[in-house]
């Protein structure tokens, strides 16, 4: 149970330790635990509570490793948090510090099946049934909300 995510076949695999008193619609399979590594916090600033609340924004907090100061490559460190699997997956955040704010990145470690349209796991854009492929994005070429764009735009910033 420690080792999640699990997945089968790229599909995200969902697990709880069952209890035999209860029965197995009681139990909630919305949720799962992934890693997520958070990049672009200042030297300074990589203590456990900017983590624990950068991880705040994403689910519930389960574990949090900052990297060492050592570990100049990383840059950041990284968060066990629940995510509720119905909502889009955040891909970053505004770190306050002090009288400047700072984009974080969001990366998630052994993300499986995830659709670049709607934000969500558990499908891919091509399966989306929030925003249709041929209607989307990457469909037409263009940036997409939630994933790397096919082709670069030069004119038109908007994300349609």
């Amino acid at each position: 149970m420690r080792n999640s995510p699990w997945s089968y076949s790229t599909n995200l695999l969902v697990l709880q330790q069952c209890l035999p008193e209860v029965p197995e619609y009681c139990y909630d399979f919305t949720k799962a635990a992934f890693w997520v590594r958070i990049g672009g916090v200042p030297p300074g600033w990589r203590i456990d509570k900017v983590f624990n609340d950068l991880g705040k924004r994403i689910g519930n907090v389960i574990e949090v490793q900052p990297d060492s100061t050592a570990n100049a490559q990383n840059r950041g460190g990284r968060v066990r948090v629940e995510i509720d699997l119905t909502l889009p997956l955040k891909s970053g955040a505004i770190l306050d510090i002090g009288n400047k704010w700072l984009w974080v990145e969001f990366k998630y470690e052994r993300l499986p099946h995830y659709c670049f349209s709607c934000g969500r796991v558990g499908h891919y854009a091509t399966d989306c049934l929030e925003i249709p492929y041929a209607t989307s994005p990457w469909a037409m070429n263009k940036k997409g909300l939630y994933g790397p764009w096919l082709k670069a735009e030069t004119s038109d910033h908007s994300p349609y």
